[in-house]
């Protein structure tokens, strides 16, 4: 295990303590409209499985793979979390572990994935990697979700909840995919860090962003 990794791990077990009493109403009430979005995709596309990147307490995963029918797949660094998730959820399978290094799973092994509350503590080649396992893991003609920050520019904050994680990104992680053509942004949901409205504080916002992989680009 590497220093990030336990760094990753500690700081995901600190999360999970700090907000569980408050995690399971107001995230389902925020993802009500990505299920409006993604059931007629499920349909259509016929869709048979989604991988939450970042699956924390499993709250949103398991809201998600139930309403959508689809079977669950969860991984993130907190052991903590996924004991919880793991007795309390346990039609979902779950891996301890990181978003830049998916090796457990195939090539092309999800319909969807989802992208939990992580992506703004990463940078550099944590940062690539994960967008290039995320690519790597997501079937062409697949979704790809984002729930973070949402800024029009980057924006580098102090950051005071892990001694060893002292700043964060803020920033539109849909570009990190979109910049090539292989992915298309489909459907955006703008809020804010302190409730379901946009905010005109840059520092406040947050959304939840629906891509599309392509498939056909040659034709």
């Amino acid at each position: 295990m590497s220093s990030f990794f336990k760094i990753l791990r500690e700081h995901g077990n600190d999360y999970h303590e700090r907000n569980l009493s408050r995690l399971n109403d107001r995230e389902k009430s925020q993802f009500e409209s990505l299920v409006v979005w993604m059931k007629p995709l499920c349909s259509k596309h016929k869709l048979t499985n989604m991988l939450e990147i970042g699956s924390g307490s499993c709250f949103v995963l398991n809201y998600l793979s139930k309403e959508l029918s689809l079977k669950g797949y969860g991984i993130d660094p907190s052991d903590k979390a996924n004991r919880y998730a793991s007795e309390l959820y346990p039609d979902l399978k779950l891996f301890n572990g990181v978003s830049y290094d998916l090796s457990m799973f195939e090539e092309k092994s999800f319909d969807y994935i989802h992208l939990g509350f992580f992506l703004y503590l990463l940078e550099g080649e944590y940062y690539s990697k994960t967008i290039s396992e995320i690519n790597r893991v997501l079937k062409s003609g697949g979704f790809l979700s984002i729930y973070d920050f949402d800024t029009p520019h980057k924006i580098t904050n102090e950051y005071i909840h892990h001694k060893d994680l002292n700043k964060i990104n803020k920033l539109d992680h849909s570009h990190s995919f979109t910049k090539t053509s292989q992915f298309t942004l489909i459907n955006k949901l703008s809020f804010s860090e302190n409730g379901f409205y946009f905010n005109e504080d840059l520092h406040q916002r947050m959304s939840i962003q629906l891509l599309f992989k392509e498939k056909n680009l040659n034709k």
